[in-house]
C-alpha cells in the first residue's frame, strides 16, 4: 500500500501483533490474525525480523526469539516498537519519495536519484505504483525533470501529517532535519498565542504540522464549491502577527488538521456554531446519534448534547475535506476493537448498535478511524467499564478465614475490569458456586471446584463459568 512493499507492511503488523502477546505464539496463530499472509510467509518474515532486531538492538533493549518447540516471541525491554517501524520504513524508496515531496514543493529528479542510488526508470516505476493508490485521495505524484506531489494543498497537508506521524511520531526523530528547535519554538509560540495549555513534550509531535506548513507555504487553496462552504464555515481566531509569511488559508488548514486528529483541545478556539445555520442537523444525523446513544446508554444533558453536536460537525468536515480510510490511519488507530469485544462485551454490544445505525446513515461503515472516534466519544459520556457484569458468588473454602479473605481478594483483582464479583452468604443468592473443598454441594447452580493455589487452569474454568452465567 502507498508504494510501501508488502514485506514491510507485514513486518510492521507482525512486530505490533507480537508486542501485544505475553508469551510465545505459533506461526499458525500469527497467520490466523494476519489473514493476508500464509504460514510459510510469516515464518520467513519472522526469520528476517529476528536478524534485523539483533542487528539494530542490544539484548538488553529487545529480543526476538524463535524457539523450535515454544514458538515465536518479541520482548522489548527499553525501546518503543516505533523505533523498528522507523527503521523499516526508512529503507523503502516510497518513504524517500514521500519525505522529499511533502517537505519540498519540488526536487530535482536527477539529484534525487543520485542521492538514493537508483535509476530514473526505477523511480518512474515506483511513482506509477504510488499514483495507483493516490487517486482516491485526490493527489498525484509527478516525475519529470522535477519530482513533486500535486493536488489540493489541504489534502497534501493531511496526508503529509499522517505520513510523518506514522513514520517518526516526533519531530526530533526525523533524520537529518535542520532547525528542529525553530519548529518546536514556533509551535510553542502559536499555542501561547491561542492561550491553549499544553505539556512541553507534546510540542515534539505538534510541531510536525508546523514543519509541513513552513515547508509548503502557498498563495491560495484549491477547493470545490462544497469544500469551500465547509472549509470557511467554522470560526477561528485571526492569524497571529508573527506568522507574517503565512496566508490565512495556511493558518486555517493548520487548525483544522489539529482538530481533525484531536491531538490537542481546540474547543475554545474553533467555533462550529456557524455550521449549524448552513447545514441541517440531518446533515450529520445528529438527532439519530443522540437517540441511539440515549436508547443504548442514558439520557444526555443539554451541555453534553452540545458537545456531541460540535464533535459530529467536526467529524463531518473532516470526512468531506479529507478522505480518511483504514490505510491512511492504520498507525494512528490505537484501539484494539477485538480485545474490547472480549473484555467489555455488554458495552461494545450497545456501542455497535449505535455505530451501525449512525454509520449506515452517514455512509461511514467501513471507516475504522471514525468508528474509533465515536467509541472514544461514547467513553467520555459514559465510561467503558460501566457495563461490567456483576457475578454473585457463593464461595466455600475449608481453609483458614484469613486464606478465604485472600482468595476472594485475589479473584476480585484477577477479574478486575471484566467482572464485578459479589460474594453472597447462601447458595440460593448465588449465580455460581466456587468451592475450595471436597464437599458434595447440594445445588443446581453452575459450580467449579478449585485448588487453594488457584492455578491458571482453575482461573480459566472460573472465567468460563462467569462467561456462561
Amino acid at each position: 500500500m502507498f508504494g510501501i512493499s508488502k514485506a514491510t507492511w507485514l513486518k510492521k503488523d507482525l512486530i505490533e501483533l507480537l508486542d501485544k502477546q505475553d508469551d510465545f505464539v505459533s506461526s499458525q496463530f500469527l497467520a490466523s490474525k494476519l489473514t493476508y499472509a500464509s504460514v510459510e510467509t510469516i515464518k520467513k518474515m519472522c526469520r528476517e525480523l529476528k536478524a534485523e532486531v539483533e542487528e539494530i538492538y542490544q539484548p538488553d533493549e529487545a529480543e526476538f526469539i524463535i524457539h523450535k518447540h515454544h514458538g515465536i516471541r518479541f520482548i522489548r525491554h527499553t525501546i518503543h516498537t516505533q523505533n523498528y517501524v522507523d527503521y523499516i520504513y526508512s529503507r523503502e524508496l516510497a518513504y524517500e519519495v514521500f519525505m522529499q515531496t511533502f517537505l519540498h514543493k519540488s526536487i530535482d529528479t536527477y539529484d534525487f536519484c543520485e542521492a538514493v542510488h537508483i535509476s530514473e526508470s526505477k523511480l518512474r516505476r515506483k511513482i506509477k505504483e504510488i499514483n495507483g493508490y493516490m487517486t482516491v485521495y485526490g493527489l498525484h505524484f509527478s516525475c519529470g525533470s522535477t519530482l513533486s506531489v500535486e493536488g489540493p494543498e489541504h489534502k497534501i497537508r493531511i496526508l503529509g501529517t499522517i505520513f510523518l506521524f506514522s513514520s517518526h511520531r516526533t519531530l526530533p526523530l526525523i533524520p537529518n532535519l535542520e532547525n528542529v528547535s525553530f519548529y518546536i519554538e514556533r509551535t510553542s509560540k502559536i499555542f501561547d498565542y491561542l492561550q491553549i495549555p499544553y505539556v512541553q513534550e507534546s510540542l515534539q509531535t505538534l510541531s510536525l504540522s508546523i514543519l509541513l506548513t513552513e515547508r509548503r507555504l502557498f498563495k491560495h487553496v484549491d477547493l470545490t464549491e462544497q469544500e469551500q462552504q465547509l472549509f470557511y464555515a467554522a470560526s477561528i481566531p485571526a492569524r497571529p502577527p508573527f506568522l507574517e509569511n503565512w496566508t490565512d488559508d495556511d493558518w486555517r488548514i493548520l487548525l483544522l488538521v489539529y482538530d481533525t486528529f484531536d491531538i490537542i483541545n481546540l474547543e475554545s478556539v474553533i467555533d462550529y456554531a456557524p455550521l449549524y445555520h448552513q447545514f441541517s442537523k440531518e446533515t450529520v444525523s445528529l438527532q439519530l446519534w443522540i437517540e441511539q446513544f440515549e436508547a443504548q446508554f442514558r439520557p444526555l444533558t443539554t451541555h453534553e448534547q452540545q458537545f456531541v453536536s460540535a464533535t459530529l460537525y467536526k467529524n463531518y468536515i473532516a470526512s468531506q475535506l479529507f478522505h480518511i480510510d483504514y490505510w491512511l490511519v492504520a498507525t494512528f488507530n490505537s484501539i484494539d476493537f477485538e480485545r474490547l469485544e472480549t473484555i467489555f462485551p455488554l458495552y461494545m454490544e450497545r456501542f455497535n448498535t449505535l455505530w451501525e445505525s449512525y454509520s449506515t446513515a452517514m455512509q461511514m461503515r467501513e471507516s475504522d478511524h471514525f468508528r474509533a472516534v465515536h467509541l472514544t466519544l461514547c467513553n467520555v459520556l459514559i465510561p467503558i467499564d460501566s457495563f461490567i457484569p456483576t457475578i454473585r458468588i457463593y464461595f466455600f473454602c475449608d481453609f483458614s478465614l484469613l486464606y478465604q479473605q485472600y482468595a476472594k481478594q485475589f479473584l476480585q483483582t484477577h477479574f478486575k475490569g471484566r467482572f464485578l464479583l459479589a460474594f453472597v452468604d447462601t447458595v440460593e443468592e448465588a449465580d455460581v458456586n466456587i468451592i475450595c473443598s471436597r464437599i458434595q454441594l447440594n445445588s443446581a447452580k453452575p459450580t467449579v471446584f478449585i485448588r487453594s493455589q488457584l492455578p491458571a487452569n482453575d482461573l480459566l474454568q472460573i472465567e468460563k463459568l462467569f462467561e456462561e452465567s
